[in-house]
């Protein structure tokens, strides 16, 4: 095990997370640990903050600027703060506005966007504006669409085919970041 870590080896327990760590390397290394996240449900981005918590990632507070320029686009009872909660928003600009605003917030270094599909919800603007807000930054994007219908996969195959990659579950998505950063600590101690 010691000689695994000294090579950069990264150590799972099952397939799948061979798989999640494989799809996840094909983001650039983030400067450091401190990782946003965005849901359109209160719920989902608890369980993701408190997997941060997990891992040991950092979950910094975004800066003021930040907070005003994602408020705006949020429904009334949306909160502006990391972890950005759209309250059941799906719209682009609530999603572009977090997406962007967090990538472009000195204090995060990746973001984990989550998506939770209902059957009244639309994944195609979400996934647009992950599209777009990436096209601006070199941070580390990794996206969580969840739910069981066939317009959910449209939104995973858009995100994906820009090279972000996708995780079915909460758990998944931050594990894997977790492998990211575990190459970055390791790729910073062989400089």
């Amino acid at each position: 095990s010691v000689a695994f870590k000294q090579a950069g080896v990264i150590r799972v327990d099952q397939m799948t997370e061979l798989f999640d760590a494989a799809i996840v390397f094909t983001q650039n290394l983030p400067k450091g640990n401190r990782v946003g996240i965005i849901a359109n449900g209160g719920g989902a981005g608890i369980v993701a903050t408190d997997l941060c918590e997990k891992y040991g990632i950092e979950m910094p507070d975004i800066e003021e600027s930040t907070k005003a320029r994602i408020k705006p686009c949020l429904k009334p009872f949306g909160t502006a703060s990391n972890p950005t909660d759209t309250a059941a928003d799906y719209a682009y600009t609530a999603y572009y506005a977090a997406i962007d605003g967090m990538l472009s917030d000195l204090n995060i270094d990746a973001l984990v966007v989550i998506y939770v599909h209902t059957g009244l919800a639309d994944p195609i603007p979400p996934a647009q504006a992950i599209i777009d807000a990436s096209k601006k930054y070199d941070k580390p994007i990794i996206s969580c669409f969840f739910g069981g219908d066939s317009r959910c996969q449209d939104g995973i195959r858009m995100v994906e085919s820009i090279g972000v990659p996708n995780y079915s579950t909460s758990e998944r998505a931050i594990r894997a970041l977790n492998y990211l950063l575990q190459q970055k600590k390791f790729m910073e101690k062989k400089i």
